[in-house]
């Protein structure tokens, strides 16, 4: 049965709205990709970044530079235009004004979100996908059956030739008739109606205080029976409420991940008919939350938990969340097991200052933390990862190794006051998150440092036949950490002026807790007069008039 003129134009066209449709999906898709990576890119480690992840995103634009030059120009007016009605929606809503100017990212994530979900039919009234057609300047919205759109024919599907055994020519007219039946109604189906699509209202962003924030990270969902049996669930998301996926057994829970208050999931009825606590567990930034699952109607549940069979009779379960705690922080001195079975152990925190360290970067301090550890510990496995009462997490600045483990360094501002912070390991689930938590003391000033610290010994000035002193200064560290002394430290003045002062190399190197050491630096004979000697914040005079063959132990 040869096909038309008519018939293969409009198989045609089906053909290129199913390519349209399937490049739009994989723009956003692309795009999406690429924003994910790149914001690994901003809170990883350089070399924490794996190799698959920067594969996709290579592969993410492949497929962008793959699409046609004026269809990619309408896919990205398209996008731009839904990231400036996003905008523009917290430019005149109080609550979502921190977006438009604090974080773009976000507001290109969510206009990425909010246009595939318009596309896959999660987001429109009726469940159809909205297409975009049309120029940069004018798009315009086709509406569309997604399921049935990618059913379209080709016209490779009308070349049934005449020829051959009636069977093959009956076959031939009964596919015939049904694809012309399916076009029919792909025909009414995607015909631009003259009314504008409805579009469904997307879900606004969650903000605090006018604030976008990310919604906490949920990988596991603990339910607790009546006879105090905990089950673990791992959490999948999806984006739509209704139809929850068939869950008749396993442990697994799904989260309609859209949905902000109540918390929404569904887990197998064999679960839930049993289940009266709920627990999701908290990771490094998270508190964990713990409520009492109902039956009773409540005015307002923070949480609520659907059978995942269809026609279940368990009755769904609300709860009010009564527990609200971060995860326990381990004590100093304590030993803990990493899942590949080495013991560490967190001794102390130390801060230091510019005070202690002077070639620290100005209006910096750097944050020790000191381990013992039973074996060489594989960091970037474990994030450490350290957080200031701001709320700001930073990553090591040095990994140095020790005797006996490592020193885990960071770079933070200088504190004025008493610093509250956490430093916490992410090992691999399921292992628990580990948490330490110290208040260190603001460090101290370089004067309060050496007065702490330095202790002067014993001074001598010994005359040599080089027409010069050589000046001799013991110094003791007293303090439990090295002591760095430098050039600005030591000063020699004569007759109230500053005498130029050669190198000492024996400032090099730092004084170690309790050793003792001699600085000796040789001084003209010329310099004569009342001469002061400063060491740290110890003063002292000098008298270089007397014989210089006599020698003198001054105090």
């Amino acid at each position: 049965m040869p096909t038309s003129a008519e018939q293969r134009d409009t198989a045609r066209f089906h053909e290129q709205m199913t390519a349209t449709y399937r490049a739009w999906v994989a723009y956003l898709q692309a795009q999406r990709t690429l924003l994910e990576v790149q914001a690994d890119r901003q809170r990883t480690f350089a070399f924490e970044l794996t190799h698959s992840r920067e594969q996709e995103a290579q592969a993410a634009q492949a497929t962008l530079d793959g699409i046609a030059p004026a269809q990619r120009a309408l896919f990205d007016a398209v996008l731009n235009q839904e990231r400036d009605t996003i905008r523009a929606n917290g430019q005149h809503d109080p609550r979502l004004a921190a977006q438009a100017t604090t974080d773009p990212d976000q507001i290109h994530r969510a206009a990425l979100q909010h246009l595939l979900n318009d596309a896959q039919g999660l987001a429109t009234e009726d469940g159809r996908g909205l297409l975009p057609r049309g120029t940069p300047d004018e798009p315009r919205w086709y509406s569309v059956d997604v399921h049935a759109l990618t059913m379209a024919p080709t016209e490779a599907q009308y070349a049934l030739g005449a020829g051959g055994t009636s069977e093959r020519a009956r076959l031939a007219r009964t596919v015939m008739i049904c694809v012309s039946l399916i076009l029919v109604i792909l025909i009414w189906m995607l015909w631009p109606r003259a009314e504008a699509v409805s579009r469904a209202t997307p879900p606004p962003p969650l903000t605090v205080n006018g604030t976008l924030v990310t919604p906490w990270p949920l990988d596991t969902l603990h339910l607790t029976a009546a006879d105090g049996t905990t089950t673990v669930l791992t959490v999948t998301q999806t984006a739509r409420e209704a139809g929850w996926p068939t869950l008749r057994e396993g442990t697994q829970a799904v989260w309609a991940a859209a949905t902000w208050l109540p918390l929404r999931f569904c887990v197998p009825a064999l679960l839930l008919a049993d289940a009266t606590t709920v627990t999701l567990p908290g990771g490094a930034d998270t508190p964990t939350r713990v409520g009492h699952l109902t039956t009773d109607r409540l005015s307002q549940a923070d949480l609520q938990i659907d059978a995942c069979e269809p026609k279940s009779t368990v009755t769904p379960r609300l709860a009010l969340l009564q527990i609200v705690a971060p995860a326990e922080p381990r004590a100093l001195g304590q030993a803990v097991t990493l899942p590949d079975g080495t013991a560490l152990t967190v001794d102390r925190f130390i801060l230091t200052g510019r005070g202690e360290d002077p070639a620290l970067p100005a209006q910096q301090a750097r944050l020790t933390v000191m381990v013992t550890s039973s074996a060489p510990v594989d960091w970037p496995l474990v994030a450490p990862t350290l957080r200031l009462p701001n709320g700001t997490a930073l990553l090591p600045s040095a990994l140095t190794n020790t005797p006996t483990g490592s020193a885990v360094q960071y770079l933070v501002p200088h504190p004025h006051s008493p610093l509250d912070v956490t430093w916490s390991l992410s090992p691999a689930p399921p292992a628990a998150l580990l948490r330490w938590r110290t208040l260190l003391e603001p460090p101290l000033s370089r004067e309060e440092v050496l007065r702490t610290a330095l202790v002067v010994e014993a001074v001598t000035v010994t005359a040599t036949h080089l027409a010069t002193y050589d000046l001799s200064v013991t110094v003791r560290n007293q303090h439990r950490e090295p002591l760095l002394l430098t050039a600005t430290d030591i000063s020699l003045t004569v007759q109230e002026r500053p005498l130029v002062m050669p190198a000492m190399t024996d400032l090099r190197t730092p004084l170690a807790p309790g050793a003792t050491r001699t600085l000796t630096v040789t001084v003209p004979t010329q310099a004569q007069g009342r001469m002061l000697l400063q060491v740290g914040p110890t003063r002292m005079e000098l008298r270089p008039h007397l014989a210089p063959e006599q020698g003198q132990a001054l105090p």
